[in-house]
């Protein structure tokens, strides 16, 4: 089974999932959406794979923040980018396939939320987060039939993290 994790914004999901990745050295592949900043303003997110056998450059715009008010998504990234890890994932068959964080960005990338599902149906152990949202793509990802769902509170994330590192330290 899948291990993903929701919950709001700023409970620790991506903290969680870092600290299982090195509390267990997990060997990962996949990928990381990271901030990016220009001085204290924050500009947007950028992805960035976890392993180096992608051939395109690494630590991409996903998304642009002209103003404190907008997003926009740079879907190319995704359907470059994105499908590129996800390819070199699959093949990595005795690695853990991170996906920290599958959101709204994604919308119209359709090759890469594809992907996103050939992981989550592959036999490979998927650890991710995804984003509380409605939105179609986002709820097949959270309801997939290969898939534990947890959701974090910041009341309970000791408890989810370590129903997650038993299941992965279990996980054949």
């Amino acid at each position: 089974m899948n291990l993903l994790i929701t919950g709001e914004k700023g409970v620790g999901k991506s903290t969680l999932i870092s600290r299982l990745i090195k509390d267990l050295q997990l060997s990962c592949v996949g990928f990381l959406t990271l901030p990016y900043f220009h001085g204290q303003i924050r500009k947007g997110f950028y992805l960035h794979s976890l392993t180096d056998a992608i051939s395109l450059p690494n630590d991409q715009p996903i998304s642009i923040q002209p103003d404190a008010f907008s997003c926009q998504p740079v879907t190319e990234t995704f359907e470059q980018l994105g499908c590129e890890i996800l390819r070199t994932s699959l093949q990595a068959t005795n690695q853990v396939i991170i996906l920290d964080e599958l959101g709204t960005l994604e919308k119209t990338a359709f090759h890469f939320k594809q992907l996103v599902m050939e992981c989550l149906d592959s036999p490979q152990l998927v650890v991710g987060v995804v984003k509380q949202a409605e939105d179609d793509f986002l709820k097949a990802v959270a309801h997939h039939p290969q898939t534990i769902l947890a959701i974090l509170n910041g009341q309970n994330n000791p408890s989810i993290y370590q129903q997650m590192y038993n299941h992965i330290i279990s996980y054949d």
